[in-house]
């Protein structure tokens, strides 16, 4: 197995933010195992978000946590 980590999306909640996908697959074709963590700047704070459970995990869940963490950052 080749793992790989891939941005799969930037700017998805502010200016520096970024979804990246972990896993065998790719972030077009992701695959189990992979998960997705999503990481965020809001001034001198970096939030790394990453809701995964038995090394599977949902794109929109990520996304959703993410957003959610900025929200209460600021």
């Amino acid at each position: 197995m080749t793992w790989r980590a891939q941005i799969a999306e930037r700017d998805f909640t502010g200016d520096e933010s970024l979804l990246v996908y972990v896993g065998v697959g790719t972030a077009a074709e992701p695959s189990y195992p992979g998960w997705w963590v999503g990481v965020a700047r809001v001034g001198d704070l970096v939030i790394v978000v990453e809701p995964s459970s038995d090394l599977g995990g949902s794109r929109a869940f990520a996304k959703t946590m993410t957003r959610k963490a900025v929200q209460r950052a600021t």
